[in-house]
């Protein structure tokens, strides 16, 4: 074998290695790919799931992707972890217009996540309810932090921008505070409309504040012409870049 071969074998060597790396370090699982219609008519929601345990389990810097063009019809849904990933969101997520027999009205909710980004150019259409939450169960430990929320667009829901430290969806709590320690949530370029007055809500445990929450180009306007839309805050400490509307109080510019 000459020096030419060699460094031929050498080369192909070095770019497998390289593309190997490249589609390890950026696997994307688009939620077609598990069994979703994305027609706004059929439920979608176990192909989601499906979609983010294949994320959950994948070792590399996994994206659950919504296609542009399509419309997924969401029932209620938990992300929960252990789990480090993207969801990039070009398409719609859409809620049934329907109320659920359980206390819990929430729509989307995650759970034990470290590191989670969900950014897009799509839309979360929650038909007038609830779309996602960061709630943390009233008495719980543990942390949520380095969470993402990047472009985008909401229309008509309840709890546009929320983390609520006294979350108790049965009524029955026996623990006021939350030794859940919740740092690093950063709200970028989020836009849309808000059916109650408190648009942005940080309403945070007493005895663990939350800390480096972080909002840059938000804007929550209300759904109806003559409502207002306000923020709320509660042992919630961090920075804002303008525009942010409304008024965050415990935000510094």
């Amino acid at each position: 074998m000459d020096h030419r071969t060699v460094l031929a074998v050498m080369l192909s060597t070095a770019m497998t290695t390289v593309l190997n790396n490249v589609l390890v370090a950026a696997s994307v699982h688009n939620v077609l790919y598990y069994g979703a219609k994305g027609d706004g008519h059929t439920d979608d929601t176990q192909a989601f799931l499906k979609g983010w345990n294949a994320v959950c389990a994948d070792a590399g810097a996994p994206t659950l992707l919504v296609p542009s063009g399509t419309t997924f019809l969401l029932s209620q849904i938990i992300f929960s972890g252990p789990c480090k990933a993207k969801i990039h969101i070009d398409g719609t997520l859409k809620r049934p217009n329907v109320v659920w027999e359980s206390n819990e009205q929430s729509w989307i909710l995650f759970n034990g996540l470290d590191g989670l980004v969900i950014d897009g150019y799509g839309e979360i259409n929650g038909q007038g309810l609830s779309y996602w939450d960061c709630k943390i169960r009233n008495g719980g430990s543990g942390h949520v932090k380095g969470i993402t929320f990047e472009h985008i667009n909401l229309t008509a829901v309840y709890n546009p921008i929320i983390i609520d430290q006294y979350y108790c969806p049965n009524q029955v709590c026996s623990n006021k505070t939350s030794a859940v320690a919740v740092r690093d949530v950063k709200y970028y370029g989020i836009r849309g409309t808000s059916n109650q007055r408190i648009g942005i809500n940080l309403r945070c445990s007493q005895s663990r504040a939350c800390t480096g929450i972080k909002m840059q180009n938000v804007i929550i306007q209300p759904a109806s012409p003559g409502q207002q839309v306000e923020a709320y805050c509660f042992n919630s400490h961090g920075t804002d870049i303008q525009p942010v509307f409304p008024a965050v109080p415990c935000l510094v510019s």
